[in-house]
């Protein structure tokens, strides 16, 4: 088996990540993390690469010029779970990147989530971690492939990264 390792160095962030190749066009990191675990986070968001469109269950309404409202697809999910709200959005030009996508082997951002306590209370890393692993685990095996949520971000009420 190819095992090249090597270490990828974001020196601005501080953030030393080891990175193993398994063969010359693919590899495998283990992740990691910076900031603070421990700070009171209101929301993770995430990205999603090559997940299907599926019809979201959340619809916008709209007004017709008339001042009549209709209700219009958003295009968004959400998903209320153990505690958490879990608010998932398709990118509205999903159909013509994702054809892209059988074509070549790339990886395009298809969807956008959001993680929230259900109730509106904060929470940690450490408290959101299994839902992002359970997430990873369930559409993974719903899909017959793996798939992950990608760089996912923490923020405090302020909307500020932490």
């Amino acid at each position: 088996m190819f095992t090249d390792r090597t270490e990828l160095s974001l020196p601005d962030l501080g953030i030393e990540l080891p990175v193993r190749a398994t063969d010359a066009l693919s590899g495998w990191s283990g992740g990691t993390s910076y900031g603070d675990a421990t700070a009171p986070l209101d929301r993770v968001v995430a990205h999603w690469f090559n997940l299907p469109h599926w019809h979201g269950s959340a619809h916008l309404v709209a007004r017709a010029a008339d001042g009549t409202p209709r209700l219009v697809p958003a295009g968004r999910s959400v998903y209320e779970a153990d505690g958490w709200k879990i608010t998932l959005d398709v990118r509205p030009d999903h159909k013509a990147v994702f054809s892209g996508v059988r074509q070549a082997d790339v990886y395009v951002m298809t969807h956008v989530m959001e993680i929230r306590r259900l109730n509106g209370t904060i929470f940690t890393a450490a408290e959101v971690t299994p839902v992002l692993g359970a997430l990873h685990v369930v559409l993974s095996f719903a899909l017959g492939r793996w798939v992950a949520p990608a760089l996912p971000v923490g923020q405090n009420d302020q909307r500020e990264t932490v």
